[in-house]
């Protein structure tokens, strides 16, 4: 997180709180200018990990799709805040990782869900994915627990 302004050379000493997905930092900054004050605004990352199997019969069809999702799909996702979203194949698992910087997931999520353009693309991507034992009732891909974090 970069404080606003140009800080070269100073040293923060202030506090921080969070509201909501926000992080809000302020304090004085320290020998340059004993008595400004600054406020800095962060939007904390939502880190998403989720696992799905794809079916042996269509892994190359589901690659191939891959090679060339449509933009609106894309466009999409962008709009609902949806940013560094990769898929990973291991044998029959499919892993994906993305991360949310909005404020409301469910919304956003119910908004892709809602795209004439998603829908038509998840229409070619489904039939190539089958649930995992592990997806909790009503997932499609199962949520993937964090076990560690490297910033």
């Amino acid at each position: 997180m970069a404080p606003l302004g140009h800080l070269v050379g100073t040293r923060w000493t202030g506090f921080c709180f969070r509201l909501r997905s926000y992080r809000f930092c302020t304090g004085n900054i320290g020998q340059m200018n004993r008595r400004a004050a600054e406020l800095r605004v962060e939007r904390t990352v939502q880190r998403i990990a989720q696992v799905i199997r794809v079916k042996p019969e269509k892994r190359d069809e589901y690659v191939e799709l891959h090679r060339a999702v449509p933009e609106p799909v894309l466009a999409r996702l962008r709009a609902s805040h949806v940013a560094n979203y990769s898929i990973h194949l291991l044998r029959d698992r499919l892993f994906s990782y993305f991360e949310y910087h909005g404020d409301d997931l469910g919304a956003d999520l119910r908004a892709v869900a809602a795209d004439p353009a998603t829908q038509e693309w998840w229409k070619l991507t489904d039939p190539c994915q089958e649930r995992v034992p592990e997806a909790a009732p009503g997932e499609w891909w199962a949520a993937a627990e964090r076990v560690f974090l490297m910033e």
